[in-house]
């Protein structure tokens, strides 16, 4: 394959053109491989004195920092960009990165200036300054435990997006192997010099900087760059042939296959990503022929989106018995969410009952679900499509399996207090709404006359139990916002399953 400017590269490598590492910031027609980058050799000679440059002691002065008579006439102070590229990167060590606008402008005032902006985020004072970051910055002990969800810092996090966005704005103009080909080599590096330092250093930690500094970087792109960002991070990270061996083996087979897969296709594609492109994320993850097979999707998703246990290892019990879902309301979301876009996604549903055939997959996985778990996965998912949920109840009510659908909405009712007075569920959903919302399309999913006539005195006998559970904490410990909450929606559910 070739570049604009006929230099020849292969697929999964960066390779730029040698003005990018030249020294004199010249075009020249070679190329060279960014993976063996020239470490420049800075010149830390004492600078001349302003009376010695106006004196025209041209001859006294330093060979890198000797101009002829013509450039130095140009402006008054000298052109910038005739500075030697060892001054210029010891200058932009002293430069803060608060403002990086300012220095992705200053690389877009000439070619040379750009490339040499590259080179330095490519050498070693660059990446210096992100490994010294990270290093110096103070975790938390809920930080240094990986639960599963990557997060950093808010400084760390600044830090990072920084980066990203600098080397958006210096490689705009770039095809995308050679933009992640820098970014690659900035990542690799930064890694290396981190465990070199403190060899015990968490990797969750460096897999989020890299995610945040990836997202950042590509934040805005089309579907068909993403799709090449997918594919060329996955053979860089040995993930398509780790999730052939986890796909093809019972799970907690390899301990180690499962919490890499884990930590990379959550952070590198799914927990940084913009809230708008998510969609489009999830639509490239899952295509994949190997997950058209709905138990093989089962497994992906539980793998992603299953809490974790102390060690990273995953829970796979985490579904079985009578579990706290208050406690795990985030994991429950998450996993929600990205099955009903899934479902929605219309590269996948082409069966009518593909919504169903799914979420029995998943339920069925590793072992049977209890109708606890059930409930609150059927309750996350109608908070972002109402579609699967319908589906699924209308699969029950052809099939006679009233009882089911009772103890799922039983369920529901017991456990909507749990979910709604969380504090991680503010932003996501979760409302009396939402539960009267699936109540009222689960009655009305095909159910004969005397089987809705059932299913309301069932549902009457929990509304009974709630409300006295809930009076009972209102008199006791004076928690009645959740009572006065539960009432004025219940109005309208009472209301529907009278008439």
């Amino acid at each position: 394959m070739h570049d604009e400017n006929g230099n020849q590269y292969t697929e999964g490598s960066f390779v730029v053109p040698t003005s990018i590492f030249s020294t004199s910031g010249r075009s020249l027609k070679r190329s060279k491989s960014i993976s063996k980058p020239r470490s420049p050799c800075i010149d830390l000679s004492p600078a001349p004195s302003p009376e010695e440059i106006n004196s025209n002691h041209e001859s006294s002065l330093p060979i890198c920092l000797r101009r002829s008579s013509q450039l130095i006439g140009l402006t008054p102070c000298g052109c910038f960009e005739q500075l030697p590229t060892e001054l210029i990167y010891y200058l932009l060590q002293f430069l803060p990165l608060d403002d990086v606008t300012s220095i992705g402008k200053l690389g877009q005032t000439s070619k040379d200036m750009r490339n040499i902006l590259i080179r330095w985020i490519g050498s070693s004072r660059m990446q210096s300054r992100l490994t010294d970051t990270i290093l110096l910055t103070p975790f938390t002990s809920t930080e240094k435990a990986w639960s599963g969800r990557l997060s950093l810092p808010y400084e760390l996090h600044r830090e990072c997006k920084r980066t990203g966005i600098l080397i958006k704005q210096l490689t705009c103009l770039f095809p995308t192997s050679q933009r992640l080909g820098l970014y690659h080599q900035l990542i690799t590096e930064a890694k290396q010099s981190i465990l070199q330092q403190r060899p015990d250093f968490e990797q969750h930690l460096i897999a989020a900087a890299s995610g945040i500094i990836l997202h950042s970087m590509i934040s805005g792109w089309d579907k068909s760059e993403c799709i090449k960002v997918h594919a060329t991070i996955c053979y860089w990270n040995n993930i398509t042939f780790l999730l052939s061996e986890y796909l093809n083996n019972p799970v907690s087979t390899n301990v180690n296959i499962e919490r890499t897969l884990r930590l990379y296709m959550r952070s590198l594609f799914l927990d940084f990503v913009a809230y708008s492109d998510r969609l489009i994320w999830i639509e490239i993850i899952f295509d994949c022929s190997q997950l058209s097979q709905h138990l093989n999707l089962a497994k992906l998703l539980l793998l992603l989106f299953t809490p974790l246990q102390t060690g990273g290892s995953v829970m796979w019990d985490f579904f079985e018995g009578d579990v706290d879902c208050s406690s795990y309301t985030e994991e429950y979301k998450m996993l929600g969410e990205t099955l009903a876009y899934i479902i929605a996604s219309p590269q996948r549903c082409c069966a009518t009952n593909e919504a169903v055939d799914i979420i029995q997959a998943i339920t069925r996985m590793p072992t049977h679900w209890s109708n606890r778990s059930l409930a609150a996965l059927l309750l996350c998912i109608h908070c972002v499509d109402n579609k699967p949920v319908i589906s699924y109840f209308k699969h029950l009510s052809s099939n006679a399996e009233m009882g089911l659908a009772l103890e799922v909405l039983g369920n529901i009712f017991v456990m909507a207090s749990e979910f709604i007075s969380s504090n991680q569920t503010d932003n996501v959903g979760f409302n009396f709404r939402s539960v009267f919302n699936l109540i009222r399309n689960a009655i009305n999913c095909g159910w004969g006359t005397d089987e809705r006539r059932t299913m309301v005195q069932e549902l009457w006998s929990d509304i009974r139990e709630m409300c006295s559970t809930l009076l009972d904490d209102a008199v006791m410990i004076g928690n009645a916002k959740d009572l006065h909450s539960l009432m004025e929606t219940w109005k309208e559910i009472c209301i529907h399953l009278t008439f």
